[in-house]
């Protein structure tokens, strides 16, 4: 079965947008980690300073 130039055009067109909405998954995803990261390292830090 071949693929008209214009279904691969399509095809890659859903690829490169789908690609691009993991990207953005990713990137939220990061961000929602470094944001986590971030209080937990503030906690740790008023802790450590209660214990002194």
């Amino acid at each position: 079965m071949s693929l008209t130039n214009e279904q691969i055009e399509e095809q890659m067109i859903q690829f490169a947008e789908a690609l691009n909405k993991m990207s953005e998954l990713t990137a939220t995803a990061i961000e929602a980690r470094d944001e986590q990261i971030k209080e937990l390292r503030e906690r740790i830090e008023k802790l450590e300073k209660s214990g002194e």
